[in-house]
């Protein structure tokens, strides 16, 4: 009689299965979340704001890349204390929900998580509306136009926004302005 354990199928073991890479994968995905929300926003403005664009297609995927290469430093990390330890899966993320601890951990990380995709939306979307104002393009951006600013701001040309008359629709009118 044989009294050994039937072997279980052995998966190969992730060196994406710690909290850096996890973080690194959130921080990700909310920029994703922002491009998307920014790129929908800026199609359904009524007038085209080109600073939008520099954040859709320069701040939200330097984002997506700072957290690809959080994830990416996350797997190099946990893979050099793997081969220190020598026990291939010593240093693995267990998740035991029946243990108080690991369910509080699980718990923060999700709810942080949340927190930080609710937060990249609200700031995406309250910057996109920061850009289409004056004094984003007057006082922040074009600080040597103070005349200019003042003299809008006194004209009946006040009711209309600066980058609706200045910059046009879409990329190309941006890179040309």
């Amino acid at each position: 009689m044989d009294n050994t354990a039937p072997t279980a199928s052995v998966r190969p073991l992730s060196l994406f299965r710690n909290w850096i890479s996890l973080a690194g994968l959130v921080l990700m995905a909310s920029s994703i979340f922002a491009f998307v929300l920014l790129f929908f926003l800026d199609m359904m403005a009524y007038a085209s704001n080109p600073y939008v664009g520099i954040l859709t297609f320069l701040v939200a995927p330097a984002f997506f890349f700072a957290g690809l290469l959080l994830l990416l430093f996350g797997a190099w990390r946990w893979r050099r204390k793997r081969a220190k330890a020598g026990a291939p899966g010593a240093l693995r993320i267990n998740i035991d929900l029946s243990r108080a601890r690991d369910r509080r951990a699980l718990a923060l990380f999700v709810s942080a998580s949340v927190c930080f995709l609710l937060l990249t939306a609200m700031g995406s979307y309250n910057t996109y509306h920061f850009t289409e104002s004056v004094e984003f393009c007057g006082e922040s951006c074009h600080t040597v136009m103070k005349p200019e600013l003042t003299s809008y701001l006194h004209s009946p040309h006040a009711r209309v926004a600066c980058a609706e008359c200045h910059i046009g629709k879409g990329a190309s009118w941006y890179v040309r302005s």
